[in-house]
Order: structure tokens, then sequence, then C-alpha cells
């Protein structure tokens, strides 16, 4: 048996999963409507008004068919503007009849004006709120200068058809306003359930990298640990190869331990425990630490403190991010200077990383703290590294109560701004 459900069904077949139930409430309009328009038209035939009745007729069966019409388009903009179409020819016709700008088909015009809206988007709506308001303007013109004919319709009659016509206008202002309710709420319903099906996917992400991480890490601290016994007692070529898989694998280490971190902090599962922490002393440390990294390329490293910077954070955490930082510049800058300072402004601790190297456009800026991002697609080639550093700075200094910014220009070198609470 086919159901009205099932007709339903076969009409918003060609729409999209996201379009179906706009195209299921336009075709409920449509069935709604076009029984009030054949009986209308029925009215003014005994109301011997040829012209409405055949414009109401013709309304009935345009607006009947918008179901066929949607199911052979596929389209909700243009079965949206094939009803609208219909549906405000027979009102224009009728009110040019039955009094002009006054009569009482003029405010079923509003009617094409929201239902383009909802079904099409607000330029549908648009371009049927001026068509209605060209309309309306018309009618008022020609009533004005008196061409629009006298109503040959006994009065009772016409307060009847009023009536009935402000009583359809009620019930699809209720069926309009009730579709927009239920349109949003439906929105929301997939957005919310769209978001916490990404929570979910990355919670599964982050517990995979996690588990991934630690299970690899483990093989890999043995074979640096053998790599380091062997080369104690090697002949110096040995020793040299066995260098080159210490290097390779020191370098593999540190790009899993940053998968590994990355992936706890995101989870929630990498603790903090913030504290007074001494910055000066702490930049002191990445100073030294860095030496190597910064040295590799050429460069010089200037360390400025302004008198004693005390933050409130995780000691350990906010060196990484320090030494992130300065890592970070010492691999875009070659033969240039990187600075490393700490001032206490306005309630906040500010760490900065000031470089001379090759600098970023603002379209790279953009995704400079997200996830395995490079400033550019060679990067990794040309500088290797693999794009978490920053983004575990952004993460660290977010759950420390900081943040973190960037302002570059090419060629012209970087700034990083690490700001924090002060203790």
């Amino acid at each position: 048996m086919l159901t009205l459900s099932r007709l339903e069904d076969v009409v918003v077949e060609p729409l999209t999963e996201a379009q179906r139930w706009t195209g299921r409430a336009l075709t409920r309009f449509a069935a709604g409507i076009a029984p009030w328009g054949a009986a209308f038209a029925l009215l003014f035939t005994a109301l011997g008004q040829p012209w409405v009745a055949a414009s109401l007729a013709v309304a009935s069966i345009g607006v009947g068919v918008v179901p066929l019409v949607l199911r052979t388009t596929g389209s909700l903009a243009f079965a949206s503007h094939w009803l609208c179409a219909f549906l405000s020819q027979s009102l224009l016709v009728s009110a040019g009849r039955l009094g002009g700008v006054t009569a009482a088909s003029v405010p079923w015009l509003a009617a094409c004006v929201v239902v383009a809206t909802l079904v099409a988007g607000w330029r549908a709506g648009a371009v049927w709120a001026g068509l209605s308001t060209a309309m309306v303007v018309g009618l008022f013109v020609a009533q004005v200068v008196d061409v629009l004919p006298v109503p040959d319709v006994p009065p009772n009659a016409l307060a009847l058809a009023a009536t009935s016509a402000q009583t359809g206008l009620f019930m699809v202002a209720l069926v309009l306003v009730t579709a927009a309710v239920s349109i949003n709420a439906r929105a929301r319903r997939e957005l919310e359930l769209a978001r916490a099906a990404a929570e979910d996917a990355n919670r599964a992400k982050s517990d995979f990298l996690a588990r991934m991480s630690h299970e690899l890490r483990t093989p890999l601290n043995g074979i640096l640990g053998y790599a380091e016994l062997l080369a104690e007692d090697a002949a110096p070529d040995t020793a040299r190869d066995l260098g080159r898989i210490r290097d390779a694998g020191g370098h593999l280490l540190s790009m899993i331990n940053d998968v590994l971190d990355l992936a706890r902090v995101e989870a929630g599962r990498l603790p903090f425990e913030p504290r007074e922490v001494q910055v000066g002393e702490l930049l002191q440390s990445v100073v030294i630490s860095a030496a190597p990294l910064v040295a590799a390329n050429r460069n010089r490293l200037r360390l400025e403190t302004e008198g004693e910077v005390r933050a409130w954070a995780d000691d350990l955490r906010l060196r990484q991010c320090v030494l992130n930082l300065v890592s970070n510049a010492a691999k875009f800058t070659t033969e240039g200077e990187i600075a490393l300072a700490a001032r206490h402004v306005r309630g906040e601790v500010l760490i900065e990383v000031r470089d001379t190297g090759v600098g970023m456009t603002s379209a790279q800026l953009e995704r400079v703290f997200e996830p395995f991002a490079q400033a550019t697609d060679d990067t990794d080639r040309q500088f290797g590294g693999s794009g978490l550093g920053l983004a575990i700075v952004r993460q660290y200094a977010d759950r420390m109560g900081g943040s973190v910014e960037a302002v570059s220009e090419p060629g012209r070198g970087s700034v990083f701004t690490l700001r924090m609470p002060v203790a």
C-alpha cells in the first residue's frame, strides 16, 4: 500500500540527506495549500468571478504538482520558486478584482517570502520580498488612478471569502512557524550529534596515538641503549656508523615523544602542576640546552631579562614550551640572531623569542600552531621536523592558563610571544 510517507520518500529521493527534511516540509505545505485553492475557485465561480476562480484553479494545479516538480528537478530552490509563482499570481488577480491593496488576499504574499526563505535561503526570500513589494505598490498605484474594477460581489459573500482567507492565512502562519522551529531544532540536534561524534573520534585518535607512541618508544630506547654500549668498544668506522644510528634514533624518539605528549594533552591525560616559577633561571637552563641547536646553523643566542620575573605555571611544561620556540627559531634561522626575553607587562609574564630567520606570510601564520603543519609545503624537506613543536606549545600554554601568538614577515624573521599568569 502506497502511504503518504512512502510518497514523500519518492518525492525527496533525488535530494541529499540534509535536504530531505525540508523537501518533506515543502511537499506537505503544497499538499495542504492546493485544496484551499480548489475550494476558493469553486466559491468564486458561484459568486460570478470567473477571473478570480480561474487564477485560483491555476494556482491549485500549479501548487499541487510541486511534489512532481521537486521529484523531477531535484532542486528545492526551483520548486519553491514554482510554488511562489503560482500562488502569487492568484493573489495578485484576486486583489486586482476584489478591492485592490486592501483585499484579503494581499497579506498572503508574505507566505511566499517566508516559504522561499525557509526552503531556498535568504537570497530567494529577498527576491520574493522585492516582488511582493512591487505587487503591493502596483496595486496601490492602480487603485489611486482608478483602473481597478469595482467588486461585483454581495457584501456578505465578500466578507465570507475574506474570513476564509484570513483563517487560512493564520493556519499557514502556524505551519510555517512550526516548520521554521522544527528546522532549527533539527539543525541543532544534527550539530550536537556531529560535535559529539567528532569529539569521540578525537578521543579515540588520541588514545590510539598515546598507546602506539608508548609501544614504539620502548623498543627504540632499547636500540639506542645497545648502540651506546656497542660504540664504547667499537672500531672508529663502526663507531661512526653507530653514531649515525644514535642520531637517527634520537631524532625518531624525539618525534615519538612529541606525538605522545600531544596525544596525552588532547586526551586530558597529561598532568599539569602549576607553581611559582623563576623565569630567569628557567630561561638560562633553556639557553644551555639549546646551545647545540643554535650553533648548528651558526646563530647567536642572546638572553634578555628585566629584573626578577616570576610566572605561575608548570615549570617542566613551561620549559618545554620555551625550548620548542627556541628550537623552532634556530631551525629557520641561519647565521642570524635569536633573542630570548622575559618581562612583566600589565599583570602578565611575556616570554618572547625573536629571530632574524626566513619569516612567514599571513597565510602561513594562520596554520603555524596546527599539528603536523609546516610553514610551506617543502619546509619539512628543507628544514626537517615533525610540525608538532608549536602545536605542543599552544596546547601547553592553554592548559596553563596562558596563550601563545606569532608575528612575522617573509624575510624579516618572526616573534613568538608566550603569555603566562604572574605568580
